[in-house]
């Protein structure tokens, strides 16, 4: 008789939720891939599948690829993923892959399948069988060390249709119940990660001459050795190479007939090397291997990798004779959270326009279960990248959050056991203490822009710890301590890639300074005295002030630097009489810096350093506190020279910075999208202050017209014209409008249908 998922499961049926795995499985496997059937009892309606797994794993329902996982979570708070069926469906069919290793998504955990389905609210009876999945050699290529493995399979020896119905699973075995996570399963907090197909264009073909390299490790310097053009050697194969239009995470989906015994592999990369494909990338800690290889069957085969990875171009080699391989059918299928973007934005100038869709692009090809630094490299959550950039990119073209406060509960829920929250998380944890700062900033600023005030009354106590964690770091002279990642430090001090960290440093402490503030806001959000932290607030800036202004008065803003002034300005820590040589300062800096000054150093690796540098990151920062000293013309023409040159390269999404040897899509160099919506439409989000509550932020600029939407469905547009700048917003239900900075108006207004101000022309930005 088969086992079913109600046998006996005693401790490990955590709120229903059992976990399994194969029967007497050997300790300390690496890559090893499982293979579960599940058949469902009776007929069925409407139902759902919850299920999660160890490693990595993909679902099929009665043969049909429904989606895979797991999603990322600590320990302390499992997640289960819910994927609906349609009634009538019979067969499960999961493969699970036990990494064996931590990975940047998840810390190492022993092998498990989780899964149950519901219909109705009520549990189905089904019946599971498992079998170690032959044909896969274990081991053979991670992908990265924070990743799985890339596929290593012989198809001679695999299951034929071991995920199809009808398939003959008698002589596998039953799984038994296994122990895993004494916490109880909880839904992630999102809406599910999308399986989207993505043309894939075929921008090149011929033969190859295989160059023989030794060792396993070496398979992606093989596969970027081989001759594709120029031949000196014996045919070997044929090769193809597609562009999927921009970098994405997905697998390609590809029906190749071979001969059997041919070897089939399958090569990504961001962009071209040499104007071919190199399956491997630059990671801390070890070999990459961006590729999947395949030994065919006989005949029409369909290639369909476990894992994703990322890529814009791929290459498929095919060892045999020419004649004798056929290509039957090419597909591409994207992992990604984010659909068609909600908002909008146009103006009168089409490069600012392709510079706001490519932001949004990057941070779609960022989107998976989180919102990554990268789809390639790391596919790591970090607070700087998520919780910075990427949440306010977020918000302007999506109405949905939910990856957002995701990644402010997870911070969280990765903390040090001093509290210092987590910098990135939840798999491999850095302990970041300027993003442990910013995550303060960005849970107060996650409350404007969703209401959601509960989520400060549950991190208050984790935002206190967080706070608590850097007092014995602190000195009469500021912030002092070593990197280390245990308790021992503070963390990797990361202010911004080419910075050099200083003794005290002034930017970790005026981020400290913002953190401190940020915290006094959040207290009195939720009714909460504050008082040691606005005290130590005060001291914080007295000292960052002594800081500035001993460098200033030393060499000039020159010797505070780009990153202090920024800083400084947004800190409302510059006098009034200083603030013009500051700004001055900032111009002439940027000026100076590549792509600016293409003679200028540029971040060729992460062990650069120079004070003559500009990346796309800190623009985040140093954008506003320029547009808000009225140099909107500066900060667009930058946006023109700067990401201008990143498009001039061919790119389809964000390098991470100047300069094309770093990953090709990095959402936090999308700042522009998001400034670009803020202030030429010129609303932003105050929800803290109740529900449709919006600033006036609008900044014209030397612009001459816009218009665009916000995911809420509002409208806004604007034209210039001898008289002033018509400003209109057309909104469906009624709006309270509060004056920024420079609004035309005074007082809060509630508005509702369309609105029109007419804004002078002697005052219009």
């Amino acid at each position: 008789m088969m086992a079913s998922t109600h046998a006996s499961l005693g401790k490990t049926e955590l709120h229903g939720f059992p976990c399994l795995w194969l029967p007497e499985y050997p300790e300390d496997q690496k890559d090893v891939r499982v293979g579960f059937r599940g058949q469902i009892r009776g007929e069925t309606g409407l139902a759902e599948i919850r299920i999660s797994g160890a490693g990595w794993f993909n679902l099929w329902v009665d043969g049909i690829f429904l989606g895979d996982g797991p999603t990322r979570y600590p320990e302390t708070a499992p997640e289960y993923q819910v994927f609906k069926i349609p009634p009538g469906s019979t067969t499960i069919a999961v493969e699970v892959q036990d990494i064996g290793e931590g990975t940047q998504r998840h810390p190492v955990s022993k092998p498990f399948l989780a899964c149950i389905v519901t219909e109705d609210g009520k549990r189905r009876d089904v019946s599971w069988k498992c079998l170690r999945l032959p044909g896969w050699r274990s081991g053979a290529m991670r992908i990265g060390p924070g990743h799985a493995y890339a596929d290593w399979c012989d198809l001679r020896e695999a299951l034929t249709g071991w995920n199809e119905p009808g398939f003959d699973d008698s002589a596998w075995q039953e799984p038994v119940a296994v122990e895993r996570f004494m916490a109880a399963w909880h839904p992630p907090a999102d809406l599910g990660v999308r399986q989207i197909p993505a043309p894939a264009r075929e921008i090149g073909r011929g033969v190859f001459a295989h160059t023989y390299c030794w060792g396993a490790e070496e398979q992606p310097l093989q596969f970027f050795l081989r001759e594709l053009e120029n031949h000196r050697h014996p045919i070997d194969g044929v090769w193809r190479r597609y562009d999927i239009g921009r970098v994405r995470l997905g697998r390609p989906d590809f029906v190749i007939d071979a001969p059997a015994g041919s070897i089939v592999e399958f090569g990504y990369a961001e962009h071209l090397r040499q104007g071919r494909v190199g399956p491997f990338f630059g990671y801390r800690g070890g070999t990459t291997c961006n590729m999947d290889h395949y030994v065919a069957p006989g005949g029409p085969q369909r290639y369909f990798p476990s894992v994703p990875k990322g890529c814009r171009f791929l290459e498929v080699h095919v060892f045999g004779q020419p004649d004798a391989i056929h290509v039957i059918e090419e597909g591409y299928l994207e992992r990604v959270y984010f659909g068609v973007p909600e908002g909008s934005f146009a103006c009168d100038d089409p490069l600012l326009e392709k510079i706001w869709a490519t932001g949004i692009e990057t941070l779609r090809g960022c989107a998976e279960d989180a919102v990554t630094d990268c789809p390639t490299r790391e596919r790591g959550q970090y607070v700087g990248d998520t919780l910075s950039v990427g949440m306010e990119i977020g918000r302007v073209a999506w109405s949905d959050l939910a990856l957002f406060r995701r990644a402010l509960v997870q911070a969280a829920g990765s903390a040090r056991a001093d509290g210092l929250i987590a910098g990135c998380f939840p798999g491999w944890q850095l302990y970041l203490p300027t993003y442990s700062l910013q995550w303060i900033s960005a849970a107060v600023r996650f409350h404007e822009l969703s209401g959601d005030k509960d989520l400060l009354v549950d991190l208050f106590p984790a935002a206190e710890a967080n706070l608590h964690a850097f007092e014995r770091f602190w000195t009469a002279g500021g912030l002092q301590g070593s990197q280390a990642m245990d308790e021992s430090g503070m963390g990797w001090i990361f202010v911004d890639w080419g910075y050099a960290i200083g003794a005290p440093d002034p930017a970790l402490n005026l981020h400290y300074l913002l953190g401190l503030r940020s915290f006094v806001t959040w207290s009195q959000r939720i009714g909460k005295a504050a008082p040691h932290t606005a005290a130590r607030a005060v001291l914080v800036e007295s000292v960052c002030r002594k800081l500035i202004d001993g460098m200033v008065e030393a060499g000039g803003w020159e010797r505070a630097g780009y990153h202090c002034t920024v800083l400084a300005l947004a800190a409302n820590l510059v006098e009034p009489a200083r603030i013009a040589p500051a700004l001055g300062f900032l111009k002439t800096h940027i000026g100076n810096c590549f792509p600016n000054n293409p003679d200028a150093p540029r971040v060729a690796h992460i062990e650069s350093k120079s004070s003559q540098v500009l990346t796309p990151y800190f623009f985040h920062f140093a954008a506003p506190v320029l547009i808000r000293h009225g140099e909107f013309a500066f900060v667009l023409e930058q946006y023109r020279k700067c990401w201008g040159w990143m498009l001039d390269q061919g790119v389809t999404t964000w390098m991470e910075v100047f300069d094309d040897r770093w990953s090709h899509c990095h959402h936090w160099s999308g700042c522009p999208t998001w400034q670009l919506s803020h202030f030429v439409l010129g609303l932003n989000r105050r929800f803290d202050l109740g529900a449709d509550h919006y600033e006036f932020s609008f900044v014209a600029g030397p612009l001459t017209r816009a218009q665009g939407c916000l995911p809420e469905g509002i409208s806004i547009s604007w034209e210039r014209s001898s008289a002033g700048i018509l400003y209109r917003i057309e909104t469906a239900g009624p709006i309270t409008l509060h004056p920024g900075p420079h609004a035309p108006f005074e007082g809060t207004m509630e508005i509702s249908g369309t609105w029109e101000i007419l804004i002078p022309a002697d005052t219009a930005l």
